[in-house]
């Protein structure tokens, strides 16, 4: 059984559609927030998440760390580096941004299974559902991750702003490029900010014309599609 633990709300970025509605903080507030957090008990404490994580590991599930940005916070940090201590790197997986992307935290990566970075656009297409530079810090952490042997997958999500096929063109030949060898494609959920676009959720219909364009893609990267 696989679990998706969100480490934390807090963020480096404030994008228009995140499904946790994750709280934005620049690197000067970040700490005072995640306190204030904890004290409203809304966040685990350190102690309290490594007990979590001993009894995920007991019970032997496979586990991909999220948020928020899950290694945002050194304690968050400690608790995946204490994952790869308890489970096989197989069973851990890392959904991160590409914001401070240290080479202590690269060095965490290259014990983990998987690790995965959004890209909805490349870099130099304006999208207003993500901040400004967003695109950009994840080709740099995806290409970090390339170089250093790190198994890392690129995934878009799909809505109005990337499913026009000369987006999705332009993200599929920039991962082949980049030697990235997986790509997922998710739907998009009016959950969290998601909700504030729930007028512009894609049809099923728009989402299998969307998998069959894409089936019509050839090259080095693996393309497969999101069940959740």
């Amino acid at each position: 059984m696989d679990v998706i633990w969100n480490l934390t709300r807090i963020c480096p970025w404030d994008c228009g559609i995140c499904c946790m509605s994750a709280i934005h903080v620049c690197a000067t507030t970040k700490f005072i927030v995640q306190q204030k957090q904890k004290e409203k008990g809304r966040e685990l404490r350190l102690n309290e998440k490594l007990a979590v994580l001993k009894q995920l590991c007991d019970l032997d599930f496979d586990i991909d760390f999220s948020g928020g940005d899950p290694l945002y916070f050194e304690e968050d940090f400690q608790l995946i580096d204490q994952a790869t201590r308890w489970l096989p790197s197989r069973k851990i997986s890392v959904s991160m941004t590409g914001s401070e992307l240290t080479e202590r935290k690269l060095d965490l990566l290259k014990r983990v299974g998987t690790v995965e970075f959004t890209l909805d656009n490349p870099p130099e297409v304006n999208n207003l559902a993500r901040p400004q530079g967003y695109h950009f810090a994840t080709v740099v952490a995806l290409q970090e991750c390339v170089e250093r042997d790190i198994k890392v997958r690129a995934v878009t999500v799909l809505y109005p702003n990337t499913m026009k096929e000369t987006n999705l063109r332009g993200v599929y030949n920039l991962l082949c490029e980049m030697g990235i060898s997986e790509w997922e494609l998710l739907r998009l959920y009016p959950v969290g900010r998601g909700r504030i676009r729930q007028k512009t959720i894609p049809s099923s219909s728009d989402y299998k014309e969307t998998m069959q364009f894409l089936r019509s893609f050839r090259g080095s990267t693996k393309i497969f599609f999101s069940t959740l």
